[in-house]
């Protein structure tokens, strides 16, 4: 009904009525969400019917409103949307989930564009880098990495290299994005970040991914353990069976105990006997000794008859 009352009005209209919502003084609870919901809708609304729509709306919206309306306005009129960012003082992370947005569609659309504007926002530079790289059609991957190798980028390779990384990834999975690291001759470092990052958003080919890091990375790398602790957890999370058949493929290593670490942990809530046989794999006998600890303190608030009546069992056969 909402929706139907306002399809009929124009943008001074629309625009008129998102003030006074914004002036209004909403009750708590859900309808303050309802408040807040419509009257962005009217907003975007009032902005896609506009055709030349002021960017300045944008200084009076909250950070979650601005990158709300953002796109909208981006569509419409690109380079607008590059002058206000440059002009305007934002926080750190509104800025960089703004960039993001901008730098997505440019290189979606023209590449070589989009490099250049990232040049101009710095966007390499350890203080002023976009939160997340994307995936680009593989009409643009040479311009890509054309781009990668010219020397007026350098400051922009690391994140040129992820976008090539997950393009290939989303193509032609682990054996492309192997294919790729060889091309931009990455570093045991940067595996390790396009490793994390992957396995953030699909868990499909986990073991392809960790199986082709621990061949790359030497053992003992703390920054790679804490990728494989986090990926595997989320990967019992989302496929309990298939995570553990993966971890019998591994031989015995400080990895591997890693890897038994974080899936034992993960699996405690739902099934603390298996958590507690797994926790019993761990070569390192601290390590081992720590990870069952942490099951049997949880399974005993939960099933202490259970839980000791299977460290009883376990104490009979250690005999």
């Amino acid at each position: 009904d909402f929706i139907q009352s306002i399809q009929h009005l124009n943008s001074d209209e629309l625009m008129k009525l998102f003030e006074s919502l914004q002036e209004g003084n909403p009750d708590k609870g859900n309808l303050e969400l309802f408040h807040g919901v419509f009257s962005m809708m009217l907003l975007s609304l009032a902005t896609e019917l506009d055709p030349q729509p002021d960017f300045e709306i944008l200084n009076g919206l909250t950070p979650d409103q601005q990158l709300t309306l953002f796109p909208t306005l981006l569509k419409k009129d690109p380079e607008g949307a590059q002058t206000w960012l440059r002009n305007t003082d934002l926080s750190r992370r509104n800025r960089s989930q703004i960039e993001s947005v901008l730098i997505s569609r440019l290189m979606t659309e023209n590449p070589l564009q989009g490099i250049r504007t990232m040049r101009e926002f710095q966007l390499g530079s350890p203080n002023n880098t976009i939160g997340r790289a994307f995936i680009v059609s593989d009409d643009h991957v040479p311009l890509i990495e054309q781009a990668y190798h010219a020397p007026e980028n350098e400051g922009l390779k690391k994140h040129l290299s992820k976008i090539l990384m997950l393009s290939a990834h989303s193509q032609k999975g682990v054996v492309g994005a192997k294919e790729q690291a060889s091309k931009l001759n990455l570093q045991s470092d940067e595996i390790i970040d396009f490793v994390g990052n992957a396995l953030i958003h699909n868990t499909k080919n986990t073991g392809d991914l960790l199986d082709w890091a621990m061949e790359d990375v030497p053992e003992g790398e703390s920054k790679f353990n804490g990728v494989l602790y986090n990926s595997i957890q989320l990967w019992a999370n989302d496929d309990f069976g298939s995570a553990a058949e993966w971890l019998q493929t591994i031989g015995p290593s400080d990895y591997r105990d890693t890897a038994i670490d974080g899936f034992a942990r993960s699996i405690t809530l739902v099934d603390p006997e298996a958590a507690a046989v797994w926790a019993l794999e761990i070569q390192s006998p601290k390590k081992s000794e720590k990870v069952l600890n942490y099951v049997l303190k949880y399974w005993n608030g939960t099933d202490s008859e259970a839980a000791k009546a299977w460290s009883k069992a376990r104490e009979e056969t250690d005999q």
